[in-house]
């Protein structure tokens, strides 16, 4: 049984889909996922510089996930789905920035981060959420 859970994968949570840089997908989709993953954020990334790339939908508790995952974030990207139930970028944005600096928008997600265009290196860390901003790798979400 250890050694089925030590292999188990769960696509969209600790996602890796690139080595070069880094990008991590997780769909933390909830506050319970959020406190997760910044326990895994906070043991294996807390030297690093993070670009967090959030998007949540308008049921979800934005200021306490916010408050949880943003500590770790050098620059946080906000971002909606495309669904009716998707927050609007504006309104998260607005709430990251009353926790950190380094907050911007960027609508679709999948011509953005680029930390090469950005003049940084490009083995930092990117981590991006939410299910139905996986570019048809998964749908699913919360």
């Amino acid at each position: 049984m250890r050694a089925g859970l030590a292999t188990t994968r769960w696509p969209g949570r600790l996602d890796v889909v690139s080595e070069k840089p880094l990008i991590m997908l997780d769909g933390a989709h909830n506050l319970d996922a959020a406190k997760q993953l910044a326990r895994h954020l906070r043991a294996n990334f807390k030297d690093r510089d993070i670009t967090l790339v959030v998007g949540i939908l308008d049921d979800k508790a934005l200021c306490g996930m916010l408050k949880l995952l943003l500590p770790y974030a050098a620059r946080v990207i906000a971002t909606q789905a495309k669904t009716s139930r998707a927050l609007p970028a504006e309104k998260l944005e607005a709430v990251a920035k009353t926790l950190v600096s380094g907050v911007r928008i960027i609508r679709d997600v999948r011509r953005g981060p680029r930390p090469r265009h950005e003049n940084r290196a490009p083995a930092k860390p990117h981590l991006g959420g939410r299910f139905p901003l996986r570019g048809g790798r998964s749908q699913g979400g919360a």
